[in-house]
Parts: C-alpha cells; sequence; structure tokens
C-alpha cells in the first residue's frame, strides 16, 4: 500500500540569510565608523560602549577590530609601562648618587 508524502510531512520555503556572521562564535554585526577630525578615538569608544550600555540586553557584548582593538589592547598598559619608566629612573638616579 502507498502512502502519499503529504501525509507525513509538510513541506514549506522559507528565506535565510546566505550567511551568519559570527565573532567569538556568536552571532554578531558589523558597525564602523568615521572621527571627525577634532574628535578623539577614545571619547568615541566611551560614546559607543554608553550607547550599549543603554540599548543593548546585559548579555551582549562588544568587541573590537582594527584601530579600535590596538587602542584598547594598549591604553590599559600605559600606567605600569609609566610606573616601570619611573621606577628605571630612580635606579639609575641612585646608582649614579649612591
Amino acid at each position: 500500500m502507498l502512502v502519499p508524502l503529504s501525509a507525513i510531512l509538510k513541506a514549506r520555503e522559507s528565506a535565510a540569510s546566505a550567511e551568519l556572521r559570527r565573532y567569538d562564535r556568536l552571532p554578531s554585526i558589523t558597525i564602523s565608523a568615521g572621527l571627525a577630525p577634532d574628535y578623539a578615538l577614545g571619547d568615541a569608544i566611551e560614546y559607543m560602549e554608553q550607547g550599549a550600555a543603554q540599548i543593548l540586553p546585559a548579555t551582549a557584548k562588544l568587541g573590537y577590530s582594527g584601530q579600535t582593538a590596538t587602542f584598547k589592547d594598549t591604553s590599559g598598559d600605559i600606567l605600569v609601562i609609566f610606573g616601570i619608566a619611573l621606577l628605571i629612573v630612580f635606579l639609575v638616579l641612585a646608582a649614579q648618587f649612591e
């Protein structure tokens, strides 16, 4: 006995994205912008983070690339580098003047 295929399942067509963008294994979107000549990158990052905190849910996270990623990586280390440089200056002066 033959059973028609429509008795077992229903087929329907749907649209889907051809490519799913991911960052750190999470679905993502990319936002790119250019800075005005008199606007600092640090101020722009802070403004973006404040806006994202107000709009996005708490589970959302921001990831950076390009100049912004470089800025975020190096700006946190500047105090450590300054402290090490200050320590070296004091050690050199102590060695020089005993």
